[in-house]
């Protein structure tokens, strides 16, 4: 190709930045777009009421929530759309705020409905008005233009907050430290979050000042319809720095259906990590108890049932495994098929909900998560397996994940009395 190349410069001089030129322009771009906001009025009809989901394209927790509510909206006859970041070529060198991209949800089902915000709003706005948008429903902004945050008041119509995390008054979202490693920051007062924000701003989602986005937030809860939150604690913590606040709690599960649980059996164990494994999920933790358990010689190992912010750290150590993502539905079978003896679930901050926890269980695997956040809070609330304090050293955590097991040992279907490790060590 490179030969190619070369040949048909030499043959014609500036061949190579008349086609970079044409690609640049894109004099093709606004009819493609014509064609897909066709394509999207005639899939919908003009008649019918819709309804914009706003998030970003990062996957987890907030995706696969997203996922589910725009299947509930399509089950009752409802016509949701979709506003999504674009996710680039290189997302790491390609700096925030990237296109906003309308569409059904559907892998590039409408790849030309990408609109440069702020200087394309009023087209977005024109085709939202064309297409009845009738209700906004924020989950997240990372990644998009801040002007998405006001589509609803441009509109004249509602928009719920559904709340996933921290962001509206943490600029680092999951409320941790800029320490190396990571900790919970214990949520202190408008001063400590100054001081907290004055470090590592590379790390800062928002660069919106402290006061500002707190400001910003309220006026934002105040003017929404409702918000919603997937948990008490999460809704306990919004009140906190929200004054007045009530939030709808509408988990996003049902843990009063029946699971069986499988209690661990004696001598060597190996324990479920489930999820994307990054800082806030506590990455460098598990690091830590793999290298004690391989100091020790102990008989334990780790799997993670997804990725991790470093896999080849995690497979260095020689005492865990790395599956690899999964997709939607493939986590049960993937569990299964490693034979684990006990989850753990080493999250360091204080989750609003944690899917990962529903599959554990749904595996039949009792498991060992931290005491805060929601995660504590349906530990607590059935039963099925223990509360570590925050803050164990991993070779206390190893030695409570060899030898713990469950008070008693049944189908697991309302209430069991909870576990809290620290009782027993």
């Amino acid at each position: 190709t490179e030969r190619n190349l070369g040949i048909l410069n030499r043959l014609y001089p500036g061949y190579h930045a008349l086609i970079m030129r044409f690609i640049a322009a894109d004099p093709l771009a606004p009819a493609r777009t014509r064609l897909d906001a066709a394509r999207l009025r005639l899939r919908l009809g003009a008649k019918q009421e819709a309804a914009l989901l706003i998030t970003h394209s990062h996957g987890g927790g907030v995706a696969r929530q997203v996922a589910v509510e725009m299947a509930s909206w399509h089950a009752q006859g409802k016509r949701p759309l979709l506003l999504r970041t674009q996710f680039p070529n290189k997302p790491e060198t390609t700096p925030y705020p990237w296109p906003a991209l309308l569409g059904e949800g559907g892998k590039d089902d409408f790849p030309n409905l990408a609109f440069a915000l702020p200087r394309q709003n009023p087209a977005l706005l024109r085709l939202l008005r064309a297409l009845n948008v009738r209700r906004v429903v924020l989950h997240h902004t990372l990644g998009h233009d801040p002007s998405v945050r006001s589509l609803a008041a441009a509109l004249n119509v509602p928009q719920e907050i559904v709340v996933h995390d921290y962001a509206s008054f943490c600029p680092r979202v999951n409320l941790l430290s800029p320490t190396v490693p990571p900790r919970y920051c214990g949520e202190p007062n408008l001063k400590g979050c100054l001081v907290c924000t004055a470090h590592a701003r590379e790390e800062i989602h928002d660069p919106m000042p402290v006061p500002e986005l707190l400001a910003r937030s309220t006026a934002e809860f105040a003017a929404a319809a409702r918000v919603l939150v997937p948990s008490g604690d999460a809704a306990k913590r919004l009140a906190r720095h929200f004054p007045g606040l009530q939030p709808q709690i509408t988990p996003w599960e049902d843990d009063s259906a029946p699971v069986t649980l499988k209690p661990p059996g004696n001598g060597a164990r190996r324990i479920m990590v489930i999820g994307g494994i990054g800082p806030s999920k506590g990455f460098d933790l598990l690091m830590e108890c793999a290298h004690d358990a391989a100091a020790r010689d102990l008989p334990l190992e780790f799997i993670v049932a997804g990725s991790s912010a470093d896999d080849a750290a995690l497979l260095a150590t020689r005492r865990i495994f790395v599956t690899g993502g999964y997709q939607e539905g493939e986590a049960q079978a993937l569990i299964a098929s490693f034979k684990p003896d006990l989850a753990f679930l080493p999250s360091i901050w204080p989750e609003t909900w944690c899917f990962a926890l529903s599959e554990a269980w749904k595996a039949g695997l009792y498991t060992l998560v931290f005491d805060l956040g929601a995660q504590a809070e349906r530990m607590h609330a059935t039963g099925r397996g223990a509360t570590l304090p925050l803050g164990l050293p991993a070779a206390r955590i190893n030695d409570v994940l060899l030898i713990w097991k469950p008070k008693k040992t049944r189908i697991v279907n309302n209430y069991i009395p909870p576990t809290t490790v620290r009782n027993r060590l």
